[in-house]
């Protein structure tokens, strides 16, 4: 609350007291309301400082605590709201680097499209719309960079994740099925299990546990190698029907 230009005189109407703004006493004018007590701290004050760069504004309970106050000078603004206590719940600060939202008591809420959920346990509540974030998302945790990647992720959590469904966009392993892929003999296979200990393209546990996996990824590697399988299952069952014909042509001549 500014009151322009505080006066030395004053005219009432009723029960208000009206400001002459024309009458500014000295280079630090106040103004106070209620009943001095307490080494004369009022109700209402409000002042600006001696050199002009500063307003401030309080109001005072029945036992003189401060429970709202605004300052402002020439590079911040800050409004709080204090407790019984004079322990402050609520602050905005206007910053020249930002501005902040400060609620200190541990059971704070913000609770944004709808009614207050008095006694909920969330800290962070929306009842109804999206939610929009244009930046960066973290759940226990302020990096958003895998070191091992040199990649930003817009939601890193540290600790678990679970959902009932998630869907990952990414390729697909169909080019197993085409013409020109190159199908490893399975005596090829086994010689690569042999000298590297895990399967060709799929990352070996080492790796897993330093670096994690991309779960799209991962996906379609196991399916390519799932369509590996089919395709030595089709081709030994062509062998053995082959197999079959050449044994059941021997039976026929004895």
């Amino acid at each position: 609350m500014l009151f322009q230009g505080i006066c030395a005189q004053t005219t009432t109407t009723s029960n208000a007291a009206v400001f002459d703004g024309d009458n500014v006493v000295g280079s630090d004018p106040i103004v106070e309301f209620g009943k001095a007590s307490n080494g004369g701290s009022y109700k209402f004050s409000s002042k600006t400082s001696g050199n002009g760069g500063e307003i401030h504004y309080e109001f005072r309970d029945g036992t003189n605590k401060t429970r709202q106050s605004y300052l402002a000078y020439d590079t911040a603004n800050v409004i709080t709201y204090s407790d019984a206590n004079a322990s402050y719940f609520y602050q905005i600060f206007d910053l020249p680097n930002g501005t902040f939202m400060s609620l200190t008591k541990p059971q704070s809420q913000l609770v944004i499209g709808g009614d207050v959920a008095w006694g909920a346990s969330h800290k962070f509540i929306v009842n109804s719309g999206n939610s929009f974030f244009d930046g960066n998302v973290g759940i226990g945790t302020e990096s958003f960079v895998d070191a091992n990647e040199n990649q930003e992720y817009k939601l890193s959590v540290e600790g678990k994740v679970r959902a009932h469904e998630i869907k990952v966009y990414t390729t697909w392993a169909d080019y197993v099925f085409e013409d020109d892929y190159d199908l490893p003999s399975l005596q090829e296979v086994e010689e690569h299990i042999k000298t590297k200990g895990h399967l060709k393209d799929i990352p070996c546990a080492k790796v897993v546990e330093e670096n994690g996996i991309d779960v799209g990824e991962m996906n379609k590697l196991l399916l390519q190698k799932i369509e590996e399988l089919t395709l030595y299952v089709i081709e030994q069952n062509k062998e053995m029907t082959k197999m079959k014909t050449q044994l059941e042509a021997l039976e026929s001549q004895k």
